[in-house]
């Protein structure tokens, strides 16, 4: 099997947090990123979207440390069908300022060692 991956996958750290959430209805749950790119991000999967579809859109906000919290949808390329299995979803709907947020974090924790 090919790799498929465009970009390289950093993971987060204690000290340089990201923090997304995902939300359905009146329920909002924080995600743990498992790793992180320029295009997407791998999450552990919540019962509140396991099994969803590839191509389904969910809705997500993201903060970045020193920024603002900010809301986009991402696109489910896999996900697991149970609870605490990897979800992967594509970030395309970024604005340029987000985007930018997404590089200088990947950066960042490239430099510091932690690609995946």
């Amino acid at each position: 099997m090919s790799e498929r991956r465009q970009n390289v996958r950093v993971h987060p750290v204690p000290d340089y947090d990201i923090i997304v959430e995902y939300s359905s209805g009146l329920v909002s749950v924080r995600l743990q990123v498992i790793d992180i790119a320029i295009g997407g991000m791998g999450l552990l999967t919540d019962e509140l979207f396991a099994g969803a579809p590839v191509g389904s859109p969910l809705p997500l906000r993201l903060t970045f440390p020193g920024a603002p919290k900010f809301e986009t949808s991402a696109e489910v390329r896999h996900c697991s069908k149970a609870a605490g299995g990897k979800c992967g979803v594509a970030l395309s709907k970024l604005s340029d300022e987000e985007r930018t947020l997404l590089q200088h974090a990947v950066a960042e924790l490239q430099e510091r060692g932690f690609s995946a």
